[in-house]
């Protein structure tokens, strides 16, 4: 609108002219006048209205949406390195905050002595906020000086997400858990649905060694035997089954893909177990409570009243197989590679179906041993570290060429190679053994 031109109409402003020195409205249907004083300021602190936030529903005080998380800079902390700040910043954002809030840490360099930081209140645990904080040089995953509390600090530093609780509470839960149950839909054949998965994978020039799960435990406890407790676990996996579905506590799949022998730098194993005892032991002897077990299987099997009556035949469909290659010190002996104790056996070890091996003549070892070793029949003939140690009570041993039946030390009969048999004691004809 050229300035000083008559506005035909308008309430207010019909036949007034606009002034030289007022710009032109964009409407073009009025003019401006100057602007007016600024206005007084808002009390401290406060917003000046509520807003909605996109998509939702509800406007809320500018104040209220800055306080859902406790933010330690609100408090005063500086989190650049400055001394004598951080610390009693925190300590204040602790004692105002409510129940199950957070305490945020926007990034930064944390200056604390930590031993004087930040009370007792509240008393439950607290969650830490700190991804891109530091203190020290170091990622913030320490619980200042609320030991016992269980506080969890989740942070990110240098490429690694953390999630540390390094002061738990008695009885407390981990740090994360997840849930996963499907109760409704029936699915697809085939497909598998994996709570937690790690995909990780190397190329042709690595030298880095990848280990997809590792759990490392150290254990101070004192407290075994008594009551049993506690029991550690590195890693557990309890699985019962309801239905008619394929389970498994633990599947491991190995593939060699290299088309190399084992040889040529290509080792593969499914699982490998290190077991490493500093010291000596007495287990298995009476009345001791230790264990020593490089796997250990509990195996059971509920069956209805009635079986195992004589000449009464039964199913017994809990069948495990397992092979077990024992290659470690020179100085660890091996109790028993494969040992059955207070459970019902009708078989120890079975090899019915092995075939000859390439390379190898028939007849299949179903039991290989070196000369000297011995078939205990019977154990060991004191309840005595030494007499475990020492001479089994019955067995057969092979040595220099002939085959011994041997009773508390004492040779009894032997047979060698040509089959010539020969007995220390009497051989009385009979039409039963």
């Amino acid at each position: 609108m050229p300035d000083g031109l008559v506005i035909p109409g308008g309430p207010g402003f019909a036949g007034s002219p606009q002034p030289p020195d007022v710009p032109c409205d964009p409407t073009g249907d009025a003019w401006r006048g100057p602007p007016g004083p600024a206005g007084p300021p808002g009390p401290p602190g406060s917003a000046t209205g509520t807003v909605i936030a996109t998509g939702s529903t509800t406007p809320r005080l500018l104040e209220d949406r800055a306080a859902d998380w406790q933010n330690v800079k609100d408090f005063g902390a500086k989190l650049d390195g400055t001394t004598g700040v951080d610390g009693p910043a925190i300590g204040a954002a602790l004692t105002a905050l409510k129940p199950h809030e957070a305490v945020f840490f926007p990034g930064g360099n944390a200056s604390i002595v930590w031993g004087s930081v930040q009370g007792t209140t509240p008393t439950i645990p607290v969650h830490f906020l700190a991804d891109g904080t530091t203190s020290g040089g170091n990622p913030m995953v320490q619980a200042f000086s609320r030991t016992g509390k269980g506080d969890l600090f989740e942070t990110y530093y240098s490429g690694t997400k953390y999630l540390a609780i390094e002061s738990a509470n008695a009885d407390a839960q981990g740090p994360l858990r997840v849930d996963f149950k499907n109760a409704a839909s029936p699915g697809t054949n085939g497909f598998v649905s994996t709570p937690i998965v790690v995909n990780t994978s190397d190329y042709t020039g690595a030298k880095t060694s990848i280990w997809g799960v590792h759990v490392s435990f150290d254990s101070y406890s004192t407290q075994f035997p008594t009551g049993g407790w506690p029991q550690h676990v590195g890693i557990s996996s309890s699985v019962k089954k309801h239905g008619t579905s394929w389970l498994a506590g633990i599947h491991v799949t190995a593939e060699e893909d290299s088309n190399r022998p084992s040889s040529a730098n290509s080792a593969l194993l499914a699982m490998e177990l290190g077991h490493h005892a500093n010291g000596d032991d007495d287990t298995g002897l009476p009345g001791t409570p230790g264990v020593r077990i490089g796997i250990h299987l509990s195996q059971s099997e509920q069956l209805p009243a009635g079986d195992f009556t004589p000449g009464v035949p039964v199913l017994l469909p809990a069948v495990f197989g397992m092979g077990y290659n024992l290659d470690g010190s020179t100085n660890a002996i091996t109790k028993t590679a494969y040992g059955v104790t207070g459970v019902q056996t009708y078989q120890v070890f079975d090899a019915r179906t092995a075939t000859v091996p390439p390379g190898y003549t028939s007849p299949v070892a179903a039991l290989r041993m070196d000369p000297g070793q011995i078939v205990d029949f019977n154990g060991a003939s004191t309840a005595t570290l030494a007499g475990w140690k020492g001479n089994a009570g019955a067995y057969l041993q092979y040595r220099s060429g002939k085959l011994y039946y041997v009773v508390a030390g004492v040779d009894k009969w032997s047979v060698d190679a040509s089959g010539n048999m020969r007995c220390a004691g009497t051989v009385t004809p009979s039409v039963t053994p």
